[in-house]
Order: structure tokens, then C-alpha cells, then sequence
């Protein structure tokens, strides 16, 4: 009896390894996240501008899709994919959820600001009639280490004697030469506290984008910024294409589906971003005539586009940009070749 109920347990303990080995593959999370190729999203359904130049064509953003945590079995079938990249996933332990949401709303706050400032500026050396007043109004905090002293969201507005509301000539200078020992004035979840600064360590750093008070009363075409449930920083360079493209005559998307991605900033260089190479497939996918992308990923993107069948090449224009008028200029010269 004995014997049998020894059978019967070995028989039982053999038979349920391979559930167990199912379980494991298909159950277990990994410390794997999975890139794959999303969507586009015409970017000028986010920023209106009351002008009556309209677009043919149209400029879009490009996202892709995320999945963190990925079981071994995904792993191994996203891995015989060539349109799909898995790498080791950071999540923002260290970060509360309230500074994980601050961070979304930073991200998009800041590509608007950005986008809007620089297609104005430019639009206005074209017609006189454009214009926009804005003025610096502090420097928010983006992203933090573990043992920084500012916390995502935080506001500086002074540093040592210098207000940014009263002299933002030298509040800009000793931000930009800070050093250990500067008094930084900041707004904390709507409370005034002062931090002495310590300089950067591998521990103690943050991340920051400028912030812009721009008054939307006395713009000329008059914007008005839509809700939003997506878009950040990445999307600056097409956000931009097609603010200028409104406030112009010409309409440089001559009917073209115009993609692409690229960060922003006031002075109009045009920025890295990540999942360059999901971001070309998912253009090329959605049939996109142009694709811009920036210098600082053009290696990357460039190795991507040539893995498209001649065919996708062919259809889709791989364009690299540093400055927002390697793109402007670009479109220009089509333009002018077509008409």
C-alpha cells in the first residue's frame, strides 16, 4: 500500500511540472518592458488657432505602446519580432503617485509653452500681424533623484536676491551659475519655503523645464489650448510645424501626411527622444509621406528606416533635423518644387 501511494505521489509531483513550467512563462513578471509600435495623432487638434489658413495635409505625433513587467513568454515571442524592443524596466519607485501625475501634466504644459513661443516667433518675422507676449515666470522641477531636496512639481521663482517677477536678467544668470550654498525660493503644494542648494551628485540631482507666462488675451491669432489625455515633450517639433503652418500662408502640407518627433525649446533645436526606431515603423505603417527625425537619434532612426521593405522607403521621406528650420526649409523647397 505504501509502495502505491509512493507511485502515486511521484506520478502526481512529474505530471505537475509541466504546469508548473507554464505557470512560470506565462504568469511570472519580469523586470522586462516592451516597446512596439502605436499610432499617429494630428497635433492640431490639441492647440486651436483662429486663423482662416487651413491645412490639406497634416502634421502628427507619433506614440508607441508600452507594456512594463512582461512575462518570459512575451519576452521570448516579442522577441522574434523585428518591430518590437524589450529592455530592463526603471519604474519611479522613489516617486509618489501625485509626482508621477505632476510629471504628465509638466511634460504637456511645457510642449505647448514651447511650441506656441517659437511657431509665433517665427510666423512674425513673416507677418507683422503675428504676435505673442509671454515672459519667463520660474523653473519647475521635473524629475528627482532619491535624495534630492526639491520634490516633482516643486516651483523656484527666487534665487539668493534675485525674483524672476523683478529681474529675471539675473535670476537667469544664478540659476545658471548656482552653487552649493544659493538660497532657492520655491512653491511646495502652494506654500513658500526656502532650500539651500547642494550641487549635483549621483544621488542628489533633479531635471527642470522653464516655465513661460504667456498671455493668451492679447495673442494674435487667438489659441486655445484643448484637453489633452496624451502629449509631452516628443511631440514639440510637429506641434510646432503646425502652429506656424496655421499662422501662415502657405500651407506646407501640400496634402501630405507629415510625421515625425522631436523635443522643442524656445530657441528652436530640436531635441532627442526615445523609441526611435518603433516610431519610424508605426509612420511608415500609417503610410506617412515625410518622417522628421532628430540629429541626436539620426543613427538609430536612419538603421531603422533602411529595415523598411524599398517599397515603405520609397513612399516615406526620412528628413533629420537639428533646428526647427531644417524642417521649415525643407517644406519650403517642396513647396516651391510643386507649385
Amino acid at each position: 500500500m505504501r509502495l502505491i501511494s509512493k507511485k502515486i505521489w511521484i506520478i502526481s509531483f512529474i505530471l505537475l511540472i509541466p504546469y508548473v513550467f507554464i505557470y512560470v512563462i506565462c504568469f511570472h513578471r519580469t523586470d522586462k518592458e516592451a516597446l512596439m509600435p502605436g499610432g499617429l495623432s494630428n497635433v492640431n487638434s490639441l492647440i486651436e488657432i483662429d486663423s482662416d489658413n487651413k491645412e490639406e495635409g497634416s502634421f502628427n505625433s507619433i506614440y508607441v505602446l508600452t507594456f512594463p513587467n512582461t512575462t518570459i513568454l512575451q519576452n521570448w515571442l516579442l522577441g522574434i519580432s523585428n518591430d518590437t524592443d524589450t529592455s530592463d524596466y526603471s519604474a519611479y519607485n522613489h516617486l509618489t503617485s501625485k509626482e508621477e501625475r505632476t510629471m504628465g501634466s509638466i511634460s504637456h504644459d511645457s510642449s505647448v509653452m514651447y511650441s506656441l513661443i517659437y511657431a509665433y516667433k517665427e510666423a512674425a518675422k513673416i507677418d507683422s500681424n503675428v504676435k505673442l507676449d509671454y515672459k519667463l515666470s520660474g523653473i519647475k522641477v521635473y524629475y528627482r533623484s532619491v535624495n534630492s531636496l526639491f520634490r516633482v512639481g516643486d516651483f523656484i521663482y527666487k534665487i539668493n536676491d534675485f525674483d524672476v517677477n523683478n529681474d529675471i536678467e539675473n535670476f537667469v544668470n544664478a540659476y545658471n551659475t548656482k552653487k552649493t550654498g544659493d538660497l532657492f525660493y520655491i512653491i511646495h503644494d502652494g506654500e513658500e519655503k526656502c532650500i539651500t542648494y547642494q550641487n549635483f551628485t549621483d544621488d542628489n540631482w533633479y531635471t527642470f523645464y522653464a516655465y513661460y507666462d504667456i498671455n493668451y488675451t492679447t495673442a494674435s491669432p487667438r489659441i486655445k489650448v484643448n484637453s489633452a489625455t496624451s502629449g509631452g515633450p516628443s511631440a514639440g517639433l510637429l506641434q510646432t510645424l503646425s502652429i506656424f503652418n496655421r499662422l501662415t500662408t502657405n500651407d506646407y502640407t501640400m496634402g501630405l501626411k507629415i510625421a515625425g518627433t522631436g523635443t522643442i525649446d524656445v530657441s528652436g533645436n530640436v531635441g532627442a527622444i526615445g523609441a526611435i526606431k518603433q516610431k519610424v515603423i508605426t509612420a511608415s505603417n500609417n503610410n506617412a509621406d515625410i518622417f522628421f527625425c532628430p540629429k541626436a537619434n539620426s543613427e538609430e532612426g536612419k538603421s531603422a528606416y533602411d529595415s523598411l521593405s524599398s517599397s515603405k522607403r520609397k513612399k516615406m521621406k526620412f528628413v533629420i533635423v537639428e533646428k526647427f528650420s531644417d524642417a521649415t526649409n525643407y517644406l519650403k523647397e517642396l513647396y516651391e518644387a510643386t507649385n
